[in-house]
């Protein structure tokens, strides 16, 4: 509870309950969020006839002033999904007052004692804290960390406020892709007007009587990052669109190999009923694997989740987050978390798509048809924003006889067993150092900050001086596939690869996608595979530019 007085716990009339199990006196949310009034007993694992334990659940109040008076919205959720989300309603109090914070069992006279309503006994506290949320200076920063505790740092080509006239060439382009019918995806309508993206969704050709899945009579706006980015923080503050189509904004690609798609905002939000319905997904496409590359048959496995949210998508702007490591994916709206998933195999980098599109499982014709009065409709974005971590120094260990995947790789002793094992662990500035040896494997730096590989080592060397790779190669021996070798984008700083493909040099550029700002070299002579950013050919002429660009 909260209270104006430093002696919350003598009663109930002074503080503002967060959560009880009655209704509050003094409480001053209006739709009383007591626990009994947002979940069942038995949604919390409560047996109430045998006395059991529930599951953990957490309880937050978030105050913050609104022109000079503070506001309140309280949220209960189980760490995975909101369960519950009250209004936000204004205390009363003006900004400023001292507040007391606390935690109590019991809502009576007597304070701290533990009530035995029905058959509860005890009641176990993990942790009970207040969190100032002031926004550090040097932001904006994250919604959910407007103090910047975790050290993000802006990541300008995924970064945009829309104060400009069109949009930044050097940040967003077309997509490749048209759309599926009756939607054709158009970068023409999206036009930049008081600081906020307007994609608009209307006529492509010319009004008609009526719109079907055989051709393209309704253009949405749709941009795309020219870069890919693996982990970070992303966010967008959006109105959704008020059309029966989807209201999108999402990451995707990958390499030939190895290919992801991570849905973060994917709603039907036109649609009559569907307003408040909000799905986020995640893609597994294609998987490389020492046999070859796994398609999953031209599908995806699909990791789908759905939420319906205490308000309509189309009505206001909102803020959606997405936070991703090497370890975990996190959901947010509004700064609060809905979904917690294992990042898993989601470690390939990816660029990032907003715009409007259909699809026949959320979306459908009849619907489209029966709103043909709402053309023109638009998809309004305040922003999009991205945050990275700071670069580390972490050396992971590569051992194609001895070491194991499972392993963590951060000593010989300890050290994987294939490269993209470590590269799933690696961070911007880390290294990877990887025994002689023939690796069946498929290699993608896609979306990663001065990442260095070097091949050559004997388990135990503890210098890069330690080695002989040109007696003791590192050789990527992928499979005759068609799938290249090794793939490169979104690059930024520099990547070195003391690596050697299997091919000969005659056709080793068939066997390579090299993208982004980093041109790849070849010495024949040795062997010696390394990437740098000339600002020209080398001067030396043992060296042979394979392809790229800068």
């Amino acid at each position: 509870m909260v209270s104006t007085t430093s002696d919350w716990d003598t009663g109930i009339n002074e503080g503002f309950y967060i959560a009880q199990r009655g209704e509050a006196v003094g409480n001053r949310l209006p739709d009383y969020p007591w626990i009994e009034g947002w979940i069942t007993h038995s949604a919390l694992g409560v047996d109430t006839a045998n006395a059991d334990t529930s599951v953990w659940f957490s309880v937050e109040w978030t105050i913050r002033d609104v022109n000079g008076s503070l506001y309140a919205q309280a949220v209960l959720s189980d760490g995975d999904a909101i369960n519950y989300a009250s209004t936000e309603v204004d205390l009363g109090i003006p900004t400023g007052t001292e507040l007391f914070a606390g935690y109590s069992t019991g809502g009576n006279d007597t304070g701290l004692s533990i009530e035995t309503f029905g058959k509860i006994s005890e009641v176990h506290v993990d942790n009970f804290s207040v969190v100032d949320s002031t926004p550090a200076a040097g932001g904006p920063y994250p919604y959910t960390d407007p103090s910047n505790l975790s050290g993000w740092i802006a990541y300008e080509p995924m970064w945009d406020e829309f104060d400009d006239s069109v949009l930044d060439a050097e940040k967003w382009e077309p997509l490749s892709w048209s759309g599926r019918k009756p939607v054709y995806h158009e970068y023409n309508n999206v036009n930049l007007t008081n600081g906020v993206a307007v994609l608009t969704t209307d006529w492509k050709d010319g009004e008609v009587s009526a719109v079907s899945e055989s051709d393209y009579s309704i253009s949405s706006g749709y941009f795309q990052s020219t870069t890919v980015r693996r982990y970070g923080y992303f966010e967008i503050r959006c109105r959704a669109l008020d059309f029966p189509i989807m209201t999108t904004w999402w990451l995707t690609g990958g390499s030939s190999s190895f290919s992801r798609e991570i849905d973060m905002l994917e709603c039907p939000s036109g649609v009559d009923g569907r307003k408040d319905y909000y799905s986020c997904n995640f893609h597994i496409w294609k998987t490389p694997t020492p046999e070859g590359v796994d398609d999953n048959g031209g599908t995806s496995i699909a990791d789908p989740a759905h939420y319906t949210l205490p308000f309509d998508m189309v009505d206001d702007f909102h803020i959606y987050g997405f936070e991703w490591d090497k370890d975990t994916c996190k959901i947010y709206i509004d700064g609060e978390l809905y979904r917690t998933r294992d990042t898993g195999s989601f470690t390939v980098g990816q660029r990032l798509m907003v715009g409007n599109e259909y699809n026949s499982w959320l979306n459908d014709i009849v619907e489209i048809n029966s709103n043909l009065s709402k053309m023109g409709a638009s998809y309004d974005v305040d922003y999009v924003r991205a945050w990275i971590k700071p670069e580390t120094d972490t050396t992971w260990y590569v051992d194609g006889a001895n070491g194991d995947d499972s392993n963590s790789g951060l000593s010989w002793a300890a050290a994987k067993k294939s490269i993209p094992a470590a590269i799933d662990e690696a961070y911007d500035g880390d290294s990877i150092w990887v025994t002689g040896g023939y690796y069946p494997e498929y290699l993608t730096f896609y979306g990663m900050h001065n990442l260095k590989i070097y091949g050559g080592f004997s388990a135990g060397d503890t210098s890069l001086d330690d080695r002989d790779w040109i007696a003791n190669p590192t050789i990527i021996d992928t499979p005759p596939d068609g799938y290249s070798a090794v793939s490169i984008k979104g690059f930024r700083g520099s990547v070195s690869m003391d690596l050697r493909l299997r091919e000969p040099p005659e056709v080793m550029s068939t066997a390579l996608i090299l993208r982004g700002s980093v041109r790849m070299w070849l010495l024949p002579t040795a062997g010696l595979l390394t990437t740098t950013r000339p600002t020209a050919a080398p001067a030396a002429p043992t060296w042979t530019v394979l392809t790229g660009r800068d």
